[in-house]
């Protein structure tokens, strides 16, 4: 019940109930879980094989630390096997923060575990893990997730009303196919947000756009599921689902030990024999090597 998401509060009021009230409390099924930490933390440092895409995401909960309560960072990481195209979910971690000390840390621990070097990282523009992937993978491909790049967007724009007119724009940029369409429509969407007077908009798209078409030149369908970190906002949903119901938690480790045992569940339904290939072998091993042309290639203003 606890893993489940119950608390111990509760799971004591159901045993007391069930057995004749015979002294189980919190703490006692607190210590009953913690017995399970040897299992989570073998899943936790096993190896990792070959992996052709990295996505990373964080999300907060809050824990109660020297009796006051803070946000603690939930770090995750998923990968993309690179023999069966499925989905893997790395490991999870926490952290009081997501300074790039910690998500050094986070990466670190993969590359211990065998992490190969990716093909390709996808993540939001946050500072921390972009130092950290500066420090830890250095030269690996960034796409920058097309999502958080949008909603970004709309703090450049001065009027209410233009929002979803720049988001239109830009969305027409990522919807391109290709480069040479993409670097068309970029010098087309910086011409009309100039002529609407948005040079805060059109200054900031110039600056950042290159960030967001790492994976421009791989296929259409392997594009799509790489652009964006949208499988890491599916997965966080699910980790808070588990975590609000404990609504404060009282360590660091107690946290850990629930994101633990719902990412072991998540992961073993992609990896068992029913999971289903997220992108193709075939296809990981073109966007490897369009990727690969890219970064030959030397980079080019997009006006």
């Amino acid at each position: 019940m606890y893993l489940q998401g119950v608390s111990t509060r509760k799971v004591a009021k159901v045993m007391n109930e069930i057995c004749g009230g015979n002294g189980v409390s919190a703490t006692y099924v607190s210590q009953c879980c913690a017995q399970l930490d040897t299992i989570f933390e073998k899943w936790r440092n096993r190896p990792i094989p070959p992996i052709a895409h990295l996505f990373l995401d964080a999300t907060y909960t809050k824990v109660r630390m020297h009796d006051i309560v803070s946000d603690c960072a939930v770090f995750v990481a998923v990968g993309i096997d690179a023999e069966t195209g499925r989905r893997m979910l790395l490991g999870v971690s926490v952290g009081l923060s997501e300074a790039a000390e910690h998500w050094s840390s986070f990466i670190q621990s993969l590359r211990m575990r065998g992490m190969n070097r990716p093909n390709c990282i996808t993540s939001d523009d946050h500072k921390g893990i972009r130092k950290a992937l500066a420090e830890t993978l250095t030269g690996v491909p960034w796409q920058r997730c097309q999502f958080h790049f949008q909603q970004n967007a709309q703090a450049h724009v001065t009027s209410v009303r233009y929002r979803s007119i720049a988001a239109a724009h830009i969305r027409n940029v990522f919807n391109a196919g290709n480069r040479t369409s993409a670097e068309l429509m970029i010098r087309n969407t910086l011409s009309t947000f100039r002529e609407d007077k948005q040079y805060k908009l059109a200054d900031w798209f110039e600056e950042n756009i290159e960030e967001c078409l790492t994976v421009i030149d791989c296929p259409p369908e392997v594009q799509r599921r790489l652009r964006t970190s949208n499988i890491m906002e599916s997965i966080n949903r699910q980790l808070k689902r588990r975590t609000n119901v404990i609504s404060i938690f009282p360590s660091e480790a107690s946290l850990l030990r629930i994101v633990t045992a719902k990412a072991m569940e998540l992961s073993d339904e992609w990896e068992g024999i029913s999971g289903k290939s997220y992108i193709s072998p075939e296809k990981l091993q073109l966007a490897a090597e369009a990727l690969q042309a890219a970064s030959s290639q030397p980079q080019h203003p997009a006006a």
